[in-house]
């Protein structure tokens, strides 16, 4: 009786060990669950300046910065990627414009309104990208009375002009940026060609 009672100790005490290894490892998590977060890597760093850039436009391309942080894509006005950043008081940040292969930039709005952009971290700084679709259109001439026939190289556009009226098939068409369009046109029987406009010269007209 004396031996079976002195086991039972031994095992109650095992397991009274197990349980305050327990309660001991509860408490260091509550613990350290309960101290207050403070400053992290991840918060900006004390002096830095944003720069933001939004997107107008039906056209497509990317923003990016020099130094880096900013690489912004805009297609038609919505934003995908990195649009802001923070850069130190007094950098000077350039933003280039990279239009997609059917757009072109047309100019930077907002605080820096011209079609390059270079601007000092003074203050935070809101700039507008604006890319349009690589159009080429043919219109009549508000003159004209004739008709006839318009067609580019390379393919694209394939126009029936007649008089002032709007043109009929496909008269505009997108181009990757740099591509040489030459117009030919095909006057309609008794018509006559006047002439281009001051986009295009030549006849065929590039």
């Amino acid at each position: 009786m004396h031996i079976f009672s002195l086991h039972g100790r031994r095992r109650s005490d095992v397991g009274t060990r197990h349980i305050l290894s327990a309660l001991v490892a509860v408490a260091a998590l509550s613990a350290c669950s309960d101290k207050k977060s403070g400053p992290t890597g991840l918060t900006d760093p004390a002096g830095s300046i944003a720069l933001t850039v939004s997107g107008s436009g039906t056209g497509s391309g990317r923003i990016m910065s020099t130094p880096s942080g900013i690489s912004c894509s805009l297609s038609a006005g919505a934003l995908s990627g990195i649009c802001s950043a923070r850069f130190p008081a007094g950098a000077v940040v350039t933003l280039s414009p990279e239009p997609g292969a059917t757009s072109v930039f047309l100019a930077f709005g907002g605080d820096c309104a011209l079609t390059s952009c270079q601007t000092t971290m003074q203050a935070p700084r809101v700039v507008t990208a604006t890319f349009v679709p690589n159009f080429l259109s043919v219109v009549a001439n508000a003159a004209s009375v004739g008709g006839g026939r318009i067609v580019s190289t390379p393919a694209g556009i394939d126009c029936i002009l007649n008089g002032t009226a709007p043109g009929t098939g496909s008269c505009s068409s997108s181009f990757p940026l740099g591509t040489e369009v030459s117009l030919m046109q095909e006057p309609s029987a008794g018509a006559v060609f006047g002439s281009w406009s001051a986009n295009c010269t030549g006849d065929p007209c590039v």
